[in-house]
């Protein structure tokens, strides 16, 4: 139905509200091209958290037709660690 209606990208990607990059890819190939999907709130539960986040997303069956990024800006409260 999404392709049918003419659409073939998709932003945000949304972890928030249970959109997984993963699961669209699997879906939908390389049909439709996604943007976003790096789960914002990740970033404030350290290295490990952030280092899981992205090999779940970034592996090789996800990567064509993706932008990733941040669904949206960073949040509050997130510190840069050194």
């Amino acid at each position: 139905m999404v392709l049918a209606s003419g659409l073939d990208m998709m932003f945000p990607m949304e972890p928030g509200s249970g959109m997984d990059v993963v699961e669209i890819r699997t879906t939908y190939g390389t049909h439709l091209a996604l943007q976003g999907g790096i789960d914002k709130y990740v970033l404030r539960q350290g290295t490990d958290a952030i280092d899981r986040e992205l090999e779940y997303k970034t592996q090789p069956l996800i990567r064509p037709c993706t932008i990733y990024r941040l669904d949206h800006r960073v949040p509050n409260g997130t510190t840069i660690q050194q």
